[in-house]
């Protein structure tokens, strides 16, 4: 089916226009109906519209969203029956994955039955459809007997606003569909991924509550924000004490991936915290909060200073109880003084390892992070060792030499030129360790092993994926530009190194045109990066 898809991409001739790679956006994806091994998923991202007689949604038990018209559905540029997939505001849709199949019986070339999945805001004819869209006196698209093959996928950008699921009938000449079979149309869609564009960050309102009342503050206080989001909502709001993260608050519900919804986190989140001043050392702190959306934008509000003044605690009242007289002392006995190795070890101290939980690499700055103890004050002199890992793996491997915590409790940590986790453990006290996210963007290549070919021959691009540190095995688009859009024919992996590889025969080139290609890099689970897009290569291809 890739194959197939990739000729009849491939056998148009793009126009020739320069194409600029798009900017960077912090992306997230909505599923619905099945998961990748078919176990059933809430279709709650797609609005039914429509007749509700011509519509099912069976995804609970495994089944599909669908539509079905009937014999007497007949009139001109009619949307029959559907589903509408809604964009939150604040977000845009970038691109889908469905697997979908769609049947078309028509009765009249002046007047057809449309079926399967098209991009526009409204329940409507579509300006482009996945499925049956051909005037054609019937079509067959995909396999209603096997849901998830790769016959029925189908992945492509959406340049028209929103999606929707329907059978249209259309007509130029506003003549009515007349059935060519019972039913006309139908269309099912098993599985949808789709990719939307988050590109603002979470707003922090005004920080208040009681911890920020005035004058030195003691004892458990508050400390209280609104944050909003629109798009992907807010997912979590951090506290920062000193820099550091002191208590976590999860949106939770629909905000859990895989995001079956398209507005999945809380667009409103009140935050309240408290905070036990007692905990920290007396003194000047500062307090702050952090705020995350689905999507993966962060925000932080800016630092406030609080003095903190907690009253030293009254020594317990001596009670002195009579009782009887002492008995008399037990004999001398002369112990010998004990050597060093029979004295029982002390118990391992309890401190954390403060240490930021991203860094962009490369950074000009030094990355530090600080040892304190439970009561907030700095410990010296903590041995510690740092451990490294590509994302996407499991194994730690030793990082650079280890080092002690200084005076004021502060270390620095060896950050790598490259994109990976950095893990700093303390083996000499109680600590959890810390982990640092050191992400660099990554850079994609590409390069065509020809610019003329004739066809017959065989095309091969190759190209590298840069600054991943380490981890292999990414999944890299292929896409070709197709009647000024660019669309999915293929998908390969980086090998080792970064390096990438795809190879094609062209076969059905009757004259000369131009080929567009590039490669696209989408973000993952596990995955810090950002869906990043290659430069485009042009191929020139002489016909039979």
């Amino acid at each position: 089916m890739i194959a197939a898809r990739l000729t009849a991409a491939l056998t148009v001739v793009a126009a020739a226009v320069a194409i600029a790679a798009p900017a960077q956006a912090a992306e997230y994806v909505v599923e619905s109906c099945r998961d990748a091994d078919g176990n059933p998923l809430s279709t709650a991202a797609w609005t039914p519209a429509g007749d509700p007689d011509r519509r099912f949604d069976t995804c609970d038990e495994g089944g599909a969203l669908g539509i079905v018209a009937a014999s007497s559905d007949v009139a001109p540029r009619l949307a029959i029956s559907g589903y509408r997939f809604d964009v939150p505001r604040g977000a845009t849709l970038v691109e889908y994955e469905a697997w979908l199949a769609a049947r078309v019986r028509n009765g009249t070339p002046l007047a057809w039955y449309m079926a399967g999945l098209g991009q526009g805001d409204e329940l409507a004819v579509p300006i482009t459809l996945a499925g049956c869209f051909e005037i054609e006196w019937s079509c067959n698209a995909g396999d209603f007997a096997d849901p998830l093959s790769s016959a029925n996928e189908i992945a492509q950008p959406v340049e028209h606003g929103g999606l929707a699921l329907l059978i249209a009938c259309a007509s130029p000449l506003g003549l009515p569909c007349v059935p060519g079979a019972d039913p006309p149309a139908r269309t099912s869609l098993f599985r949808s991924v789709v990719t939307l564009d988050d590109p603002s960050e979470p707003a922090i309102g005004s920080l208040g509550g009681t911890l920020l009342g005035g004058g030195p503050a003691s004892g458990t206080r508050t400390l209280t924000a609104t944050v909003t989001d629109d798009g992907s909502g807010v997912a979590r709001v951090e506290l920062l004490v000193d820099g550091a993260v002191a208590a976590v608050r999860e949106a939770g519900g629909t905000c859990v991936e895989p995001y079956v919804v398209a507005d999945p986190c809380a667009g409103i989140f009140p935050a309240t915290f408290s905070v036990d001043t007692t905990q920290l050392a007396q003194g000047a702190h500062t307090v702050a909060l952090r705020a995350h959306d689905g999507a993966g934008n962060a925000s932080e509000s800016a630092p406030v200073g609080i003095v903190v003044d907690n009253p030293a605690p009254a020594p317990p009242p001596v009670v002195v109880v009579p009782g009887p007289a002492p008995p008399a002392p037990p004999p001398m006995v002369i112990v010998e003084p004990s050597t060093q190795e029979d004295r029982p070890d002390p118990p391992p101290v309890t401190v954390q390892l403060r240490v930021p939980d991203e860094v962009e690499v490369p950074t000009r700055e030094p990355v530090t992070g600080r040892v304190v103890a439970s009561d907030g004050t700095p410990r010296a002199g903590v041995a510690l060792r740092f451990e490294r890992r590509p994302y996407g793996t499991r194994s730690w491997r030793p990082w650079r030499d280890g080092t002690r915590s200084g005076p004021d409790g502060r270390f620095r940590v060896p950050g790598p030129r490259e994109s990976a986790e950095v893990r700093v453990v303390a083996d000499d006290v109680r600590a959890e360790p810390a982990r640092i996210r050191f992400v660099r963007p990554l850079e994609v290549t590409i390069a065509a092993s020809d610019e003329r070919l004739r066809n017959g021959d065989e095309l091969t691009l190759g190209g590298r994926v840069r600054h991943t540190g380490g981890t292999e095995d990414l999944t890299v688009l292929v896409q070709s530009l197709v009647r000024g859009r660019w669309r999915t024919v293929d998908s390969t992996e980086s090998g080792e190194r970064g390096r990438i590889r795809w190879s094609y025969r062209f076969e059905n080139t009757s004259r000369t045109a131009r080929y567009r290609f590039r490669f696209v890099v989408r973000s993952g689970p596990g995955l810090p990066w950002r869906r990043t897009v290659s430069d485009v290569v042009s191929v020139v291809v002489s016909g039979r």
